[in-house]
């Protein structure tokens, strides 16, 4: 019978089990509580895109989703739904170390706005 990854996995998991419970090991176990993402209103994301100062398209970018995506939270059509939520969360509390990481150095016709923002981070105009 050939074996499969998964299959191996499992197998190895199971050895490591009996291997803690022959020796009396203790396993250690951490419990971690994850809370939920706040909700998002589009008075909470226009607020948010506004003290980035960019542009809804700049910051759809940013976010990876469709410019038309955000219009439709601003507008209050949709709401942002599950990833999109962690990700808005995550933005707000800590954007400038998000930005330094996404945004690159080229400058051309349709990066002058996220140019313009990265400076804003670096000379202080912008805090959150």
């Amino acid at each position: 019978m050939k074996k499969t990854k998964l299959g191996q996995a499992l197998i190895e998991a199971a050895n490591e089990a009996l291997e803690v419970e022959r020796s009396n090991k203790r396993v250690r176990q951490t419990k971690i509580v994850v809370i939920d993402p706040p909700e998002w209103t589009q008075k909470r994301i226009i607020k948010l895109r506004k003290e980035w100062d960019v542009s809804q398209a700049i910051f759809a970018r940013l976010l990876n989703v469709n410019k038309k995506t955000v219009e439709s939270w601003e507008q209050g059509i949709n709401k942002p739904g599950g990833p999109s939520q962690r990700l808005l969360q995550i933005f707000e509390d800590t954007p400038q170390e998000i930005i330094e990481s996404i945004v690159i150095e080229k400058k051309n016709k349709n990066q002058r706005s996220v140019e313009k923002t990265k400076q804003h981070f670096k000379h202080g105009l912008i805090n959150f």
